[in-house]
């Protein structure tokens, strides 16, 4: 009954309150129309931070990222198999065949393993598959590998098709791109024209960001943003004449120019996909 008599005296305070706050409203004519503010609309900028790096550091930074690893689906397959070799009777709970795992709540092995999430596998022909992961695998020692995104590969009659997203991650993986992943949106396609790279990854502090960038035995062609820490981001816009060198921009504006080293990363992505 308190509490009915507290809830009247709210809804009736709302309702006598409401016409002193409107009469508190100035009006503009003796119509009643109410009055309002002119408000200065220009957009606020932000003063832009100086650039971390010029033209040759930001190339250099791009360069050394892309050293570390272009990101692909196999390496990720490959550390879930290894996982799925941990599993005990009814640890993870499994549903169907071999392409759907089930990791439910927190399942823990007597070794000293823990499964979480879902996860779910379709293989296909070739190597090909599909995995979709929404959960992490923790060892033994208690390194966590994270399942979260989408991964898809598809054999192509010149080569494949990759799709990747979320955040896929393993930190005790000897591949250094796997360990220091954070997140991607990447497509990559090889095809008779060579490597082409859409989207972007994170690695560590840095992200990278590719347009239409394209990598062959006699061109590489395209652009790659480079995320400054302040917030801005460099463009290196490679041009026509396939050297892999062109300018460097940061939010617009030219820094100069630079070439990038792309050739070993590139090997060493094709190799994996093997």
């Amino acid at each position: 009954m308190v509490w009915a008599s507290r809830r009247w005296l709210a809804v009736r305070w709302r309702w006598l309150a409401a016409p002193s706050i409107l009469a508190g409203c100035s009006t503009s004519d003796s119509g009643g129309t109410p009055y309002v503010p002119e408000v200065d609309e220009a957009p606020v900028e932000a003063p832009l931070p100086d650039p971390a790096w010029d033209a040759a550091g930001a190339a250099q930074v791009i360069d050394d990222t892309l050293a570390i690893g272009l990101p692909d689906p196999t390496t990720i397959f490959v550390d879930f198999q290894e996982a799925w070799t941990h599993v005990e009777s009814g640890c993870p709970a499994r549903m169907g065949d071999y392409n759907m795992v089930l990791f439910v709540a927190s399942c823990d092995t007597r070794a000293g393993w823990t499964f979480q999430g879902v996860t779910q596998y379709v293989p296909g022909a070739g190597g090909d598959f599909w995995m979709l992961g929404d959960g992490w695998v923790r060892d033994n020692t208690g390194v966590t590998f994270i399942l979260a995104g989408e991964l898809e590969r598809t054999t192509t009659d010149s080569g494949w098709d990759i799709e990747m997203r979320g955040t896929w991650s393993d930190p005790g993986d000897s591949n250094p791109w796997l360990a220091q992943s954070n997140g991607l949106a990447l497509w990559e396609t090889l095809d008779e024209d060579g490597l082409l790279i859409n989207g972007g990854y994170g690695l560590g502090d840095v992200d990278l960001s590719f347009a239409d960038f394209r990598v062959s035995d006699t061109c590489t062609s395209g652009a790659v943003w480079l995320h400054d820490p302040g917030g801005a981001w460099y463009t290196v816009e490679l041009g026509d004449d396939c050297d892999a060198c062109g300018t460097v921009s940061y939010a617009g504006t030219e820094l100069g120019e630079a070439c990038l080293s792309v050739s070993e990363p590139v090997a060493d992505l094709l190799a994996r996909m093997e």
